[in-house]
């Protein structure tokens, strides 16, 4: 229990600024979209920090979970960092970094899905969603330019909201593991 009383506040932290970088996408699609990839990528490093942080704060590091987190912080901070620095060569590229680091999360989150079964937790919640980005993380990937810039915006805003959404709902279900 100790080990998620340090990681509740990333989980939610986490969750309300991707909501909240989700409704700007919505909201501001085609007008911004160097300011929302600075924004998208400076979140992803905080929260890869977060995780980075939180492996060196844990002085356990004996659960494969654990190791994972440095693994996940270290992906996220890297990925964060090549949204910001190349923003206007991303810009292109967005819909496929996006597919990539959706892809990434989905299974990293399938993996504590598992671990949270073993434990004896809820873990259907956090299963079914990383379940369902997959394929939209491969639609991504596979065929990122038939799209408007619009309509991707807006699937991946949405995306942002509802992921939001389900981290700090999860936050509030591992409180009574």
């Amino acid at each position: 229990m100790i080990h998620y009383s340090k990681s509740k506040w990333v989980v939610i932290f986490s969750g309300a600024v991707m909501a909240v970088l989700g409704s700007l996408v919505i909201v501001l699609s085609n007008k911004a979209l160097d300011w929302i990839l600075f924004l998208i990528g400076f979140t992803i490093m905080a929260v890869g920090v977060m995780h980075s942080a939180l492996y060196f704060i844990d002085r356990t590091k004996d659960e494969p979970e654990d190791r994972g987190k440095l693994n996940r912080g270290i992906f996220e901070c890297a990925i964060g960092a090549l949204i910001v620095i190349c923003r206007n060569f991303i810009a292109g590229m967005f819909p496929v970094v996006w597919g990539v680091w959706t892809l990434y999360t989905s299974v990293m989150d399938i993996i504590a899905a598992n671990w949270i079964k073993s434990e004896g937790g809820k873990w259907q919640l956090l299963f079914g969603y990383a379940l369902l980005r997959i394929p939209f993380a491969a639609l991504i990937i596979f065929n990122p330019f038939t799209w408007g810039t619009a309509m991707v915006a807006v699937i991946i805003g949405s995306f942002l909201i509802v992921y939001g959404i389900m981290l700090i709902v999860l936050s509030f279900i591992l409180r009574d593991m």
